[in-house]
C-alpha cells in the first residue's frame, strides 16, 4: 500500500497495487479501481493476485467450456490488463462477446487483434467474419472471409453462402 491519507472524516485512503478482498468477500482488482476509502485503517487485508497472462486465458477457456462467457471475459479483462498488446486475448475475448451475441464488441475485439498480428490473424479475419454477418454486414463479411481464405489458404473453413443484394 502506499499514499496513506488522512481527511477530517477520520478516513484513510489506500492507493491499490493489489488484490483487495472487503469483509464482505466482494473482490476489488486494481486495474478496475485505483483507490479505495474505508473508515478503519486495517479494514481491508490485502492479498496479492500473482495471476500470469497465460494462467488467466486458461482460466477464461475453463469458463467458455462451461458456457460461462461473462466470467470467461473477466478472466481475459484481467489479461488485457496485464499485457494490452497480446492479440490472442482479444480474440479470446472476442470469440466470448460472440457467444453472448455481442457482435460489435467481438468484432471490436477481432479488430484489435488483427490490428496487433495483422499476419497471423486468419482465425480472426473469419470470426469477425461471423460477428459482421450477424449484423447483416454480408459486404464486409465476404471481405473479411477472403482476407482469412488469402492468409490461411489451406486451413478448412466452413464457406457460407451469401447473397448480396
Amino acid at each position: 500500500m502506499s499514499n496513506l491519507s488522512y481527511s477530517h472524516s477520520e478516513t484513510y485512503k489506500y492507493e491499490l497495487d493489489t488484490l483487495i478482498v472487503l469483509h464482505n468477500k466482494d473482490v476489488i482488482y486494481p486495474d478496475s479501481l485505483r483507490y479505495v476509502v474505508c473508515k478503519e485503517k486495517n479494514q481491508i487485508p490485502l492479498i496479492k493476485d500473482n495471476k500470469t497472462v497465460a494462467e488467466y486465458l486458461t482460466l477464461g477457456s475453463d469458463k467458455e467450456d462451461l458456457k460461462d462467457y461473462q466470467g470467461a471475459i473477466v478472466y481475459y479483462d484481467k489479461a488485457i490488463g496485464l499485457e494490452p498488446k497480446n492479440a490472442v486475448v482479444y480474440h479470446n475475448r472476442g470469440l466470448a462477446k460472440y457467444s453472448l451475441q455481442d457482435y460489435r464488441g467481438a468484432i471490436a475485439d477481432f479488430s484489435k487483434s488483427i490490428a496487433l498480428e495483422p499476419i497471423t490473424s486468419s482465425s480472426s479475419y473469419y470470426n469477425r467474419g461471423l460477428a459482421k454477418y450477424s449484423l447483416q454486414n454480408y459486404v464486409g463479411a465476404v471481405a473479411d472471409y477472403n482476407k482469412s481464405i488469402a492468409l490461411e489458404p489451406h486451413a478448412p473453413l466452413i464457406l457460407i453462402e451469401v447473397m448480396l443484394k
